[in-house]
């Protein structure tokens, strides 16, 4: 798969701070927690849902995430 993606030095230090952050989340999760409290990005409203299931879907968003940004080009911006 091949990607044709633009950014800036900025947005790809933006990005890696994002990703880093996420696993480090991933790694603070307490092994013992079976679920996880969800904020939800348009609302106040939190949801509850299970820390296995969680994880694995952000592990594979940040993987993807990774991928992409390994195959981007880099503006002179």
């Amino acid at each position: 798969m091949k990607f044709n993606i633009e950014i800036t030095r900025k947005q790809r230090k933006e990005i890696e701070r994002v990703l880093s952050n996420w696993t480090n989340y991933l790694n603070s999760v307490p092994p013992t927690s079976e679920e996880v409290k969800v904020h939800r990005w348009f609302g106040a409203s939190t949801s509850i849902v299970k820390k296995d299931e969680f994880n694995k879907k952000l592990k594979m968003v940040i993987d993807e995430t990774r991928m992409r940004l390994k195959t981007a080009r880099i503006r002179d911006n």
